[in-house]
């Protein structure tokens, strides 16, 4: 079946690899491909720094990605200079392409220059299924300015008890949650009834109801729809409070502040106060604890602790006493700050973490609480305390290669290495960061398990040839990989896991290993080892090796947990380029190291970005001394580092395992276990997690204290 498959569909894929790429109707002329590209670059370049155009040549018209340049003229056009005649440019040329990639952005800043141009003769009829709030809101404040030609306003205001009044009955109640309208927009609106115009401003109310009360910060388009709600009279202090509490609940204090300032004076002082436990944690708290009788709303005082706790776990303990005596304190209460405070000790790698979990009722014991009373208790060295409480886990938690190779750990503690062999010899086969610790204690050999994956290069061809997957690979080419990753993914998007895996190996011969690494783990081939671990930027990578004297591999390891191989990444903090380092960091670094100073793109040329990670990688080696400080430092900073130090010298392992950012924990996991495969690729002997993980002592953290903090 398999087999009739794949010759089915090959044959589909021939057939259009021999059909003519058709421009315009016409078949594409035959084109020096590196030129027309570099015309296209050069084009595209000019746009950015909107610079004189020149005439497009024949080929780049013919481009099979022209229309990307067209949609850039458009876009910059929009900026520059819009117009009825670009609108209706725009209008035809996203009709020409409805559904298509390319139209997708350049809809969305169409529809945006619309609204801000009051264009909603054009943007209405258009924008029905915009889902960007920013959209949603331009789209309500249209539909309010069309209504201000009709007589739907003049017939609301002559009906005091119609619907804007009734919608004011009806807003006295609970926030709309989910729904078009949520609970509390259908009571404002459902109650009204009388001219079409009087529905159409419900519904109107009722959508802006649901998006004003939404916990988090509005665009600025929605503040005229949210005057007119006020102005409406819909804005009812039970609203305003039910709101204020929603930012609360997700421990927005600041966003709480904004909004508790439409909250009755008597309503607005417990949100108050919660903000302030938010914000102030211990001042507040100690406050509320020498006052045993003082109002707290039991919410607000458990997001209260949890801060602390995780902040400062030695107060959060000393308090605890005093908030559990409190004469209004209930059981489930009691339950859930001991449960808080344990929590924080295991965070913070406090002494009394044990004894805190040791009082924890039953019905606290979580997931969570299972495995940081483990850690707690391998941080303090007690391996028959973790090794009782690895046997609580469930099956299902117990079984995971973290916990089998804690509990063989723990063995080896109280029975004895021999008794932990078998439990070692069980982990060691595994192509992970606990495999390899588990091969290192019996002194086995790593088994990566690697495994070539199925290669059909005619199937590949034939793809490749598809329109879309052309247009793909020639925006790759160009730079453009996210435009590129929306080809491919509309190209595959209802392809099986066989299809996709020859698609992942048609993105590695393209040079495209983002998304031939992503594709393989959407279809969970983990086995080809050689194709996840390619080892691209060889010469950028031997000279910032030799600049900085870290090895080839720890530097791609870096960069493929960091950055997946891509020069234009881009993080959610702001960190830019293939070693993904913030401006600030990398301006730093490169007057250290008296390379060339970044510009404000300068993260995204691959060579100097390289150069610059690496020294940033000796930077932390020399302040560190080792591997694993010098990982977690890279990834979450010096600071949170320097609060981790032990008291007393610690098997690398248990230090990376009470690591209190999961994010953390797993980069310098995975960044290792990367070390090692990047080894095994080039056929080199992998290095041992025993020689790159060396025992963390205190000395390491107060030698690195005394020195400037790399930025």
């Amino acid at each position: 079946m398999l087999r009739f498959f794949r010759s089915s569909l090959l044959a589909v894929l021939l057939m259009l690899a021999a059909a003519p790429l058709l421009v315009g109707g016409k078949s594409a002329p035959k084109v020096n491909e590196e030129q027309v590209r570099a015309e296209f670059m050069a084009a595209m370049q000019r746009i950015r720094q909107r610079t004189p155009e020149q005439a497009d040549s024949p080929a780049l018209q013919s481009y099979v990605i022209y229309d990307y340049l067209t949609v850039a003229r458009f876009r910059r056009d929009l900026d520059l200079k819009p117009s009825d005649e670009l609108d209706g440019a725009i209008d035809a040329f996203l009709q020409a392409h409805a559904g298509e990639p390319v139209a997708r952005v350049l809809r969305i800043d169409w529809l945006t220059s619309l609204a801000n141009r009051r264009r909603w003769d054009w943007f209405l009829p258009r924008a029905a299924d915009v889902t960007t709030p920013a959209l949603i809101c331009d789209r309500l404040q249209g539909r309010l300015a069309t209504l201000a030609g009709t007589d739907a306003q003049a017939a609301a205001s002559q009906q005091p008890n119609g619907a804007l009044a009734q919608a004011r009955v009806g807003a006295q109640g609970a926030v709309p949650t989910q729904g078009p309208a949520g609970e509390q927009g259908a009571a404002a609106t459902q109650a009204a009834a009388g001219t079409q115009g009087s529905a159409t401003i419900q519904a109107i109310a009722a959508e802006a109801l649901t998006r004003w009360s939404l916990a988090q910060k509005q665009p600025s388009e929605c503040e005229p729809v949210f005057a007119w709600l006020r102005q409406q009279g819909l804005l009812t202090p039970a609203l305003a409070e039910a709101r204020t509490r929603a930012a609360l609940a997700a421990d927005n204090a600041r966003l709480a502040r904004e909004f508790v300032v439409d909250v009755p004076a008597d309503k607005a002082a417990p949100l108050v106060q919660w903000a302030q436990l938010l914000d102030s944690s211990k001042v507040t708290l100690t406050a509320l604890a020498a006052t045993p009788t003082a109002p707290v709303e039991p919410a607000a005082l458990a997001a209260g602790f949890d801060h602390l706790a995780r902040a400062d776990s030695v107060s959060a303990l000393a308090l605890l006493p005093k908030f559990l005596a409190r004469p209004d304190m209930t059981p489930v209460m009691q339950a859930k700050l001991q449960r808080t405070a344990a929590m924080g000790a295991a965070y913070g790698r406090d002494s009394a973490a044990i004894a805190a979990f040791d009082v924890l009722p039953e019905s606290s014991v979580d997931n969570d609480v299972r495995e940081w009373r483990v850690r707690a208790a391998l941080w303090a060295g007690d391996y028959q305390k973790a090794l009782a409480w690895i046997d609580e886990m469930p099956a299902t938690q117990s079984s995971q290669p973290r916990w089998r190779y804690w509990r063989a750990r723990s063995v080896a503690a109280t029975s004895g290495s021999d008794a932990a062999a078998p439990l070692y010899a069980d982990l060691a086969g595994l192509r992970d960061f606990y495999g390899y610790l588990a091969a290192d204690r019996i002194h086995h050999g790593y088994v990566l398990n690697a495994k070539a994956s199925f290669d059909d290069e005619t199937l590949q061809k034939a793809m490749a040839a598809q329109p879309g997957l052309v247009r793909a690979h020639a925006l790759f080419d160009c730079g453009l990989e996210d435009e590129a990753g929306l080809e491919w993914a509309v190209v595959f998007s209802t392809s099986d896991n066989a299809v996709k895996l020859q698609a992942a190996h048609l993105a590695a011969r393209w040079g495209w290993y983002a998304q031939s690494i992503t594709t393989l783990a959407q279809v969970g081939e983990f086995d080809d080892v050689r194709l996840r671990y390619p080892r691209p930027y060889t010469s950028a990578i031997a000279e910032a090796s030799k600049l900085a004297q870290v090895p080839p591999d720890w530097i791609l390891a870096v960069m493929r947990q960091e950055s997946l191989f891509r020069d234009d990444a881009v993080s959610r903090a702001g960190a830019r380029g293939l070693m993904q380092m913030t401006p600030t960091t990398a301006v730093a670094v490169a007057k250290r190291w008296h390379l060339p100073i970044p510009d404000k793109d300068g993260t995204f040329d691959p060579p100097m970005d390289v150069q610059r990670g690496a020294a940033h990688l000796r930077d932390l080696l020399d302040r560190y001394g080792q591997l694993a400080l010098t990982l977690a430092a890279y990834n979450a900073g010096a600071i949170p580092v320097a609060r981790w130090a032990p008291t007393r010298q610690m098997d690398a392992d248990v230090w990376i395992e009470n690591v209190p950012y999961g994010e953390t924990r797993n980069y310098v996991q995975r960044i290792v276990e990367h070390i090692v495969a990047f080894a095994w690729v080039r056929d080199a002997e992998p290095p041992r997690l025993a020689t790159l993980l060396p025992p963390i002592t205190p000395t390491t953290f107060s030698a690195q204290a005394a020195q400037p903090a790399p930025q």
